[in-house]
């Protein structure tokens, strides 16, 4: 596509509002929390089911040692599938809740690739947090475990259990920050452009079809 053909293209783009893109974004993340909590409650009781019998493990052990790993796994594969969704189709659950599309510099869809880098970009909490503590936590727990069973690596564990436990907290505080800087700077982008949409060549647009 020429130069000519994109400024033709962009002169008939309504963009997007950074109020409509938070209530997409908000409804996406609403999406993959409720996926993480039912998965991982599910997951608990299997380990409450199949630990019980032979150790007499109760269902405490299995919120506590697979209910966390498998929310953080979950709300990772749920962006995932949402990243492909928006390569595919060119909207999210959330966008098209607020008729929004996704498009590239040539008004047509992205691909997987530039989706999966968008979504993560454009996610803080996804990208700085959610992904990272499945790893922390999952380490920890898992290295918890083997130390129990008299294997040198309790100091490990503990490391990796007390970095889990602060980026609990501060992490989650620090991407919320940088959440809130993309969501200004799209306030003041002319063409309402986040970083990720920078980064990827995208553009959030009303959806006027249909």
């Amino acid at each position: 596509m020429s130069s000519a053909d994109v400024k033709v293209v962009e002169s008939h783009r309504e963009y997007a509002s950074a109020g409509r893109r938070l209530i997409a974004g908000l409804a996406d993340w609403m999406i993959a929390i409720a996926w993480g909590a039912l998965v991982g409650l599910l997951a608990a009781i299997g380990f409450y089911l199949i630990f019980n019998p032979t150790h007499g493990l109760q269902i405490g052990a299995g919120l506590i040692y697979v209910f966390p790993p498998a929310v953080f796994l979950i709300i990772t594969l749920t962006h995932v599938t949402t990243a492909f969704m928006i390569s595919s189709k060119g909207a999210s659950f959330g966008h098209r809740l607020v008729r929004l599309r996704i498009v590239g510099i040539d008004a047509k869809p992205i691909t997987r690739r530039r989706g999966l880098v968008r979504q993560f970009v454009g996610s803080p909490l996804l990208l700085l947090y959610a992904t990272p503590m499945f790893f922390l936590v999952t380490g920890s727990l898992v290295l918890t475990w083997f130390s129990a069973l008299d294997y040198p690596v309790g100091r490990v564990a503990n490391i990796l259990g007390s970095i889990g436990f602060n980026w609990l907290r501060w992490g989650f505080v620090a991407s919320v920050i940088l959440v809130v800087a993309n969501h200004v700077s799209m306030v003041f982008d002319s063409q309402g452009r986040g970083w990720h949409d920078i980064v990827t060549g995208t553009y959030v647009v009303r959806d006027r079809s249909g």
